[in-house]
């Protein structure tokens, strides 16, 4: 019973999470669009790994209302996993060293230790 009731806990926090993160992302891509110049490597970079973002979170979003808890929980880690590595990729780039983005690395722990086993938080942390 007790399995149970965190399963649905945690789908319930999928289905609220998602909404939210398409929110951010869509505020992304607009303050990218309005801070970055036109045709720089910077520009481009960001609204594609936005827009592949935005596209992950719908994926996930539709998994999880089609209740298909594992698919939303897997797309949700890949969606952190993806957007903190490639962010470090494109600074690293473009010349610029900061760790700031290894920030966004602990969102995918946290995220994976709520919605995956224990082993899964493991093995995604010492990557």
């Amino acid at each position: 019973m007790k399995n149970k009731e965190a399963q649905d806990i945690r789908t319930l926090l999928l289905m609220w999470i998602h909404p939210f993160i398409m929110l951010i992302l869509a505020t992304v891509f607009g303050l990218t669009l309005v801070t970055t110049s036109s045709g720089t490597y910077a520009r481009q970079a960001y609204l594609l790994l936005v827009g592949t973002l935005f596209i992950i979170d719908i994926f996930a979003y539709i998994a999880i209302k089609n209740q298909n808890y594992k698919i939303s929980s897997l797309l949700t880690i890949l969606l952190s996993f993806i957007g903190s590595w490639v962010a470090i990729y494109i600074d690293y780039q473009m010349g610029i060293t900061e760790f700031f983005p290894l920030i966004y690395i602990t969102i995918t722990v946290l995220f994976s230790s709520l919605l995956l086993p224990l082993v899964f938080t493991i093995v995604i942390t010492f990557l």
